[in-house]
């Protein structure tokens, strides 16, 4: 909107100093990123499986996948990590892993 245009208007003719108070002009939007296929490992979610949300998440998701997606990121085996149909599936309960942790 019009705030957009005034903040890049104030980007344009400001000096690098200033840049710094851009950020009071409007709130800026927040993206997350997500890693996609081949960002897996076998021992994903170590650092995550004592969080209650992310284990719920994984008790979710475990009869929709037919396996229990935590022991298969634990333990790999890494050749079965690297097939589509399971990292796929694993790669994305990452990124909602990392979500939840995010709103903890």
């Amino acid at each position: 909107g019009d705030e957009a245009v005034a903040a890049t208007a104030a980007i344009q003719v400001s000096s690098p100093d200033r840049l710094v108070g851009i950020m009071d002009l409007l709130p800026l939007p927040v993206a997350l990123l997500f890693p996609g296929q081949g960002s897996q490992y076998v021992g994903m979610f170590k650092n995550l499986n004592d969080s209650p949300a992310v284990l719920e998440l994984m008790a979710k998701a475990r009869p929709i996948l037919g396996y229990d997606p935590l022991e298969r990121c634990l333990n790999g085996p890494e050749e079965l990590l690297e097939q589509t149909g399971v990292c796929q599936p694993l790669v994305f309960l990452a990124g909602l892993a990392g979500l939840e942790t995010l709103r903890a």
